[in-house]
């Protein structure tokens, strides 16, 4: 009797194979999210950089101060900010990258002489914490030196629309 010889893996070389793999796969996971959350930060800054300069201009037109907003406001179409910098400005409404977490935050003086903008970094918390505002998790861009216009960290994570984590 002749035994035929059967070529493949079996079982149990399958099973290690899935089991690398799936090491892998968990290792590189968080890597590929705190990329993520990091590009998202990123683009945070960039866009209140771009707000700032925006912001900048407006004031040069308008006697050296900025739109008003002394209550504080979250960045949407309808808000004063973007009706004022829109277009002429600012080419497209900024918005953070997850809009349905987190928002850009505006606020000024009650005479619109000083402003700060805010947004609530998710991973670069040293960022938030060098720039020299008073909310940590939050970067802020400011005109002024000092606590001309105030904000908590309350009041802020109260504005985001899930909150703050």
């Amino acid at each position: 009797m002749k035994f035929m010889k059967l070529t493949g893996f079996t079982l149990i070389e399958l099973i290690v194979v899935i089991v690398i793999i799936a090491t892998l796969i968990g290792v590189s996971m968080p890597a590929v999210s705190n990329a993520r959350m990091k590009a998202r930060d990123g683009r945070r800054v960039e866009e209140l950089r771009e707000i700032e300069t925006a912001l900048r201009l407006y004031s040069q037109s308008h006697s050296g101060n900025f739109p008003v907003s002394d209550s504080g406001e979250t960045i949407s179409a309808s808000s004063t900010l973007i009706t004022a910098l829109l277009p002429l400005y600012l080419m497209a409404q900024p918005e953070d990258p997850r809009p349905e977490f987190f928002a850009y935050y505006y606020k000024t003086d009650p005479n619109g002489t000083f402003f700060k903008l805010t947004a609530y970094m998710e991973k670069n918390k040293d960022l938030a914490q060098d720039d020299g505002g008073a909310a940590n998790d939050f970067y802020e861009v400011y005109n002024y030196s000092g606590d001309k216009v105030s904000l908590e960290r309350e009041t802020l994570c109260a504005a985001m629309p899930a909150g703050c984590p």
